[in-house]
Parts: C-alpha cells; structure tokens; sequence
C-alpha cells in the first residue's frame, strides 16, 4: 500500500499533526527516506501509543524499548488496512433519514462510541445504514437491543479470543529459549495467523449454525400458521411438568390459564426436535 504523509496519518488516526511529529522525534515512528512518508499500518502504531498514555506508560520510556530492540510493534501484520472518517453522524443521519441521536445511540450499542469531533468512519457508517435500512419496520428501542445483541457478543467473543492466544500461544512462546527479539517476531508471525484463522472461522460457523437454526425457525413458524388457518387442527399444549404451589405469605404464581401461550415463532415444533435430534447427531 502507498506511503501517507504526516498529515494524512493524522486525520486517519485522528490526532493532531504535533502528535505525529511527538512520535516522529522519540523514533517511534520513521518516515520513509525518499519521500518522508509513513505506511498506513502506523496509524495503529500512533492509536496503540495514546493508549500507552492513557494508561499511565510514558512514551519516552516506549522509545527506549524501540531504539534498543527490546520493543517492535509490527501491526500491520494483523491489523486492518485504516479506514478513512468520510462523513458526520449529522450527514449520515440526513442521508439514511433517521435522527443523528439514534445514529450515535447504535454506533455505542455496538460497542463503538462516536469520538468527540463526530465523524464516523466509512466502514462504520455503511453498517449503520443497512441495520436502519433493513430494519425499517423496527423501533427505535428494537434497533437498539438488536446493536447490543451483536455488539456485545463480538466483543465478548473477540476479548475471550485474545485470552486464549496469550494463553495457548505467546505465554509458550515466552518459555521458548529464544532471543526476546526471536520471541517478539514468532509471536508477531503467529497473530498473524491467528488473525486469519478467526476472520475465517467465524462468518463460516455464522453461517454453518444459521443453516440449522433457520430451518427450525420455519418449521415452528409454519406448524403455528397451519394451526392458526385451520389447515392443521390445534395441537394440545402439554400443562407444565412442575406445579408450583404457593405457601402463605408467598408470591402466588399465575394459574395455568393465564399464562400467555407462546408465539408461533418461539413454539419448538416436534417436527424441530427431531431435526435437533439428527443435528446434535453429527448430521450435516
């Protein structure tokens, strides 16, 4: 990928253009020397150092590690290439024709806080536009619960993938009797990897386990229609197998009567047990 400038570093970061020039001056960052440009992937380099800042480790003592090769962060070789901010939530919100406020409400559902300048990365702002746009008959509060249902299950699912690697990966490399530099870049080299190995293996494993769960979606929505349209007579619901007796100065449980009967697409149809049953079976 092309070289960027300092300037153009700084808006994808974003930062200031002083900040850029800060990591410039300690070697953290060392721009080309036939045009002074950076590599794109340097962008997580600068992010990675307000983080260092942000917790507490001073940078000076990060450009130590540098320039004496105990430190090296190569993060291009498992980060995303930058995406650039090319619009506001107040445009994105004029375009698609919903409020800036829900805009800015999904993008923290996700997980993804607006920054304090407003923009919204391009990436971003494509996703918050189908979830709207394909989810127009939904709610504001629906739209919501949807973002944190996905939202949080990534980063739960993506913060317990780090653990494992660190716990199956560069913990065992570190006992290796290697160079802390051969160390660094076997542990590089297997992110890498890593990387690739999830951004590959969950979209299938979505997808492995939405062929299942769909089928038995339609056939518990399709066995309530049938009942619903008089094409199939109503099946007996079974009473529930535990009955709860309230005890004085107890709260006293609803009867049997009152309970609200399922909806056709929570019913689980004996025809979607027994599609469970071959599923858990090792059926394809």
């Amino acid at each position: 990928m092309a070289k960027i400038s300092a300037q153009e570093l700084a808006e994808l970061v974003p930062c200031s253009l002083d900040y850029v020039r800060r990591l410039e001056g300690l070697g953290i960052l060392e721009a080309d020397g036939d045009d002074g440009g950076f590599p794109p992937s340097d962008v997580h380099v600068v992010r990675l150092m307000a983080a260092f800042e942000e917790a507490g480790i001073a940078l000076e003592d990060v450009a130590r590690g540098v320039s004496g090769g105990a430190l090296s962060f190569p993060l291009g070789m498992f980060m995303p290439d930058p995406v650039g901010m090319t619009e506001t939530y107040a445009g994105l919100a004029a375009r698609v024709g919903r409020s800036p406020d829900l805009l800015r409400r999904l993008s923290r559902e996700l997980g993804l806080p607006p920054p304090s300048d407003d923009r919204v990365r391009a990436e971003d702002a494509e996703i918050l536009s189908l979830i709207v746009t394909h989810l127009d008959l939904a709610d504001d509060e629906e739209l919501s619960r949807f973002a944190r249902l996905y939202g949080g299950s990534v980063q739960r699912l993506v913060a317990s993938g780090l653990q494992f690697f660190d716990l199956a990966v560069r913990q065992r490399v570190g006992d290796l009797e290697l160079s802390d530099e051969e160390r660094d870049a076997l542990v590089y080299q297997k992110a890498a990897g890593y990387t690739e190995l999830v951004r590959t293996l969950v979209p299938w494993l979505q997808t492995r386990h939405r062929e299942h769960a769909v089928l038995e979606y339609i056939v518990g929505v399709t066995e309530g229609f049938m009942e619903e349209r008089g094409i199939t007579p109503p099946q007996q619901r079974q009473p529930p197998a535990i009955a709860f007796l309230a005890s004085p100065g107890t709260r006293r449980w609803p009867k049997t009567e009152e309970i609200r009967p399922r909806p056709p697409w929570r019913r689980i149809s004996r025809a979607s047990c027994r599609r469970r049953r071959r599923h858990t079976a090792g059926n394809p």
